[in-house]
């Protein structure tokens, strides 16, 4: 947790809505400000909770990778610009 949280504080404003997975790092959102978490636990078999899902996120990243492993790794300078073309796509 000690090191997730800087990344999510630096991205994510306290008031914003969280969607996670199960994962244990995000266990201690709320006690960092982050009131509305919510979160489905894919270990229980959960993949939608109502209208709580992380489908649309897991979908991206998986057409990333798709597009990266084309390349066969992209230099640092350069993963922020492939990613903005997925997010085009």
């Amino acid at each position: 947790m000690s090191e997730l949280m800087p990344i999510i504080k630096g991205h994510a404003d306290p008031s914003a809505v969280v969607y996670t997975d199960g994962f244990k790092a995000y266990d201690g959102l709320v006690n960092y400000g982050y009131k509305k978490h919510f979160r489905v636990k894919h270990g229980d078999n959960q993949f939608a909770d109502g209208h709580n899902h992380i489908n649309g996120i897991e979908n991206f990243w998986g057409l990333c990778k798709v597009r990266l492993a084309k390349f066969r790794g992209v230099h640092k300078h350069t993963f922020y610009l492939h990613i903005k073309e997925c997010e085009f796509s």
